[in-house]
């Protein structure tokens, strides 16, 4: 799974990670992570990554397919 986090005042996400998701691996693994987070304890870092991946499978979610 491709991430890329930006930081700096100019980047307008507050260094909130930023995932591109590609493959449907990448989709899976996402999902598998969000339901990682969605199980335990987060501190505002992992809160950041969980909106971040739940962003990520949504756009992922809204593209069309290619068949």
């Amino acid at each position: 799974m491709k991430t890329k986090v930006e930081h700096g005042p100019d980047d307008g996400n507050d260094g909130a990670p930023a995932y591109s998701l590609d493959t449907p691996e990448d989709h899976h693994l996402a999902k598998e992570r969000i339901q990682a987070l969605q199980g335990s304890t987060r501190d505002e870092d992992a809160e950041r990554e969980l909106e971040a991946l739940k962003q990520a499978v949504a756009r992922w979610e809204r593209k069309p397919s290619v068949l």
